[in-house]
């Protein structure tokens, strides 16, 4: 059974128009400029010559720009403005206020990025969690969940998006595991003196990078959570031309675990400005697995506290027939939705 979760936040911190500054709507995130790398935001190693441009651009989650809303019935949208405030009914004073902000549920807005990173993370990690329980139930009752990364040999760095995807799924059957989930990853970071990354103690993760600065080569990589059994890296760098990956667990991987590696990975991938791509991917099992039910209810929220009903307040001007909405209160619901999953029989390689 999932619900929406939105947390509950002090007034001041969910009024983002207040604390975060929007980019310019002509900045050089934007979908028309030129490739990023060439306008010197990122670099490109220099096996790739300084001139070369690539045909698709790619950017990290927030990098790019804001919605325009341009919507004369909701003047005051805007990402990240509050929209409605969730209050209790009997405290609404005392008693913690939930704020639904404007949300372009894009993952490149500097604003609405993060609860796209959550909505995502939730999303996979329930198809994932179902797809295990559901290879447990049909396949083999042993089956676990790992966590990699799988990397892109250096020799293949000059190709493109699909072709790095192609030679991705060709080494996957190599790998051994019943399924994959891959989020794909462009670059890798160096630390603030620059050191080069075939020096492994020198390549710092993303949250290092976030916090105290440094550099990021072109270096592209799949984070991966794998059902089954894989074999050795040496056999599997072997049987797949070159490719390498990193086990990053040591026990099989819970319920939690697996939505904190995704979040984590959703929070720093590499996000298509040129074109439509799929920001987590599935292989094997994860492509069978399915919803066969879902009921969808909507239920009153209640406090947190003393479990009374809440009631949603507009926040913004809101035109409906020719009258402003600004301060309406109505009674606060919430989506319940649950899902029944199942397992899609394999395709048989034998001709019918």
């Amino acid at each position: 059974m999932l619900e929406s979760n939105d947390n509950y936040q002090d007034w001041n911190k969910l009024n983002p128009h207040l604390a975060i500054p929007v980019p310019s709507r002509h900045s050089s995130t934007s979908k028309d400029s030129a490739p990023l790398q060439n306008q010197g935001l990122y670099p490109a190693i220099p096996s790739l010559g300084e001139s070369e441009e690539r045909e698709e651009v790619f950017i990290l989650p927030s990098n790019g720009e804001t919605k325009e809303y341009d919507d004369p019935l909701n003047p005051d949208a805007e990402c990240g403005k509050t929209k409605i405030a969730r209050r209790c009914k009997d405290h609404p004073e005392k008693h913690p206020v939930k704020l639904i902000p404007w949300d372009c549920t894009r993952p490149e807005c500097p604003v609405c990025w993060r609860r796209w990173a959550k909505r995502a993370t939730r999303k996979a990690k329930e198809l994932i969690w179902n797809g295990l329980l559901q290879a447990q139930l049909f396949i083999y009752s042993g089956l676990i969940l790992s966590s990699l990364i799988i990397s892109v040999p250096p020799e293949l760095y000059h190709l493109d998006y699909d072709g790095w995807w192609n030679g991705f799924r060709k080494s996957l059957k190599c790998l051994g595991a019943q399924g994959v989930a891959s989020i794909f990853h462009m670059w890798r970071y160096r630390d603030k003196d620059g050191n080069d990354l075939a020096e492994l103690p020198h390549a710092i993760s993303w949250r290092e990078f976030r916090d105290s600065g440094g550099s990021k080569v072109i270096a592209p990589h799949f984070h991966c959570v794998t059902i089954g059994k894989v074999v050795s890296s040496p056999v599997y760098h072997q049987k797949s031309g070159g490719w390498i990956y990193k086990k990053m667990n040591d026990k099989p991987l819970t319920k939690k675990d697996v939505a904190g590696i995704l979040y984590y990975a959703f929070t720093h991938c590499a996000i298509s400005l040129t074109k439509q791509r799929k920001t987590i991917r599935y292989y094997g099992i994860f492509t069978r697995v399915y919803v066969a039910s879902e009921i969808v209810d909507w239920v009153a929220d209640l406090c947190m506290l003393c479990e009374a009903e809440m009631e949603d307040e507009i926040l913004y001007h809101h035109i409906v027939n020719g009258e402003d909405m600004f301060g309406l209160k109505s009674p606060a619901m919430k989506k319940v939705i649950t899902r029944t999953w199942a397992l899609r029989p394999k395709r048989s390689k034998e001709p019918s």
